[in-house]
């Protein structure tokens, strides 16, 4: 009962918590959201002249710095690839989060996204990463990514309806989850950017040391 409840009180009020950072931090989630709209649609990853790694990292590098946040100095000390790095860094600054209605600027993490290591298995963590640009009020996402053979691309997420690609509003059809599972990679009944996302950074938090 006591894990039930501790579980309940941070479901009620962490959400306030990141409220609490997005306004503390609204400029910089301005610029990181700038930057991603500038970007959208395009093959290399160059923010204020300087040119980063055309991955999903390397974006995430660049989107960062428009906002005076250099995270790529900042996961040098840790071990692994880009986005486990990044991942080691919200964690150790206590950024990591889980909810269905993120904020823009928040750092989105994926599992499972390819079969990295060739075994054929959903035993892939932290896998791929985006960035939060909008939620509307019915906790529709848009986020931007590195897409391996498209470029820089902004598509669609809810965690409300995370198993739902897409449905019927008003006669048209509206995309719900993208799908994230890379085509060359072993079936999957979960495909959808919802059902693989793992959880939530505020980035944008970070202390500037």
């Amino acid at each position: 009962m006591k894990r039930i409840a501790a579980f309940l009180v941070l479901v009620i009020l962490f959400p306030s918590c990141v409220t609490a950072q997005e306004a503390m931090n609204r400029d910089k989630i301005d610029l990181i959201v700038e930057a991603a709209y500038a970007l959208n649609g395009k093959s290399e990853v160059v923010v204020g002249g300087q040119k980063f790694n055309s991955d999903c990292s390397g974006l995430i590098y660049g989107l960062y710095s428009a906002a005076g946040i250099d995270l790529q100095s900042a996961v040098a000390r840790y071990k692994g690839d880009g986005v486990k790095r990044i991942y080691q860094l919200m964690d150790e600054n206590g950024l990591l989060y889980y909810a269905w209605v993120p904020v823009p600027g928040d750092l989105i993490f994926w599992d499972n996204t390819y079969d990295k290591n060739g075994d054929g298995r959903e035993n892939d963590y932290l896998t791929h990463i985006g960035v939060v640009v909008s939620v509307e009020d019915d906790g529709q996402i848009s986020y931007i990514h590195y897409h391996t053979g498209r470029g820089i691309m902004i598509e669609q997420m809810n965690m409300f309806q995370p198993h739902v690609y897409a449905d019927v509003v008003d006669g048209k059809t509206v995309v719900r989850n993208s799908y994230m599972r890379a085509s060359d990679a072993p079936d999957s009944r979960f495909q959808l950017a919802g059902e693989l996302c793992r959880n939530f950074a505020m980035g944008y938090a970070l202390p500037l040391r």
